[in-house]
């Protein structure tokens, strides 16, 4: 048996608060979730839950089991979930021919915020940019912003 859907369906039952839930949830027969936990208390050799006609609850073992169970399977949907934003993110190089306030107000504040994306200038675009702005403080804010994004 797999040891992890297991576990996934014995936190199913314990959530749901019953097998029939469960199934329901995890879109399963009762059987075949009923199946999955007995053959993880058999693996184990121990009792996980006390089943009745009307309650299920857990056994000291169960409480156990479940609190740990319930760490790794988060911490299993953290790390896909990190793994899956890493790869949907931008990456790669943006060239960017815009006008310089355009540049300073929409621009420039994105540069940081991703940070596995470089952007370059257009070759030549300093320089045609710096000596369009006639203020000296602001072509050199223009050259130092083209500079930190190469």
């Amino acid at each position: 048996m797999d040891k992890f859907l297991e576990m996934q369906t014995f936190n199913a039952v314990v959530e749901a608060g019953s097998f029939v839930k469960a199934a329901e949830a995890l879109n399963m027969s009762k059987a075949a979730v009923s199946r999955y936990v007995v053959d993880m208390e058999t693996r184990l050799r121990v009792r996980l839950l006390h089943r009745t006609t009307r309650r299920l609850s857990l056994t000291d073992e169960g409480h156990m089991f479940y609190a740990r169970s319930k760490e790794l399977l988060d911490e299993l949907d953290e790390a896909e979930a990190e793994v899956t934003f890493r790869s949907e993110a931008a990456t790669g190089l943006l060239r960017v021919n815009a006008p310089f306030t355009f540049g300073i107000l929409h621009l420039a504040p994105l540069w940081g915020a991703h940070g596995a994306v470089r952007l370059a200038p257009i070759p030549g675009a300093a320089r045609n940019a710096a000596a369009s702005v006639r203020s000296v403080a602001a072509r050199r804010h223009l050259l130092c912003l083209l500079v930190h994004a190469r």
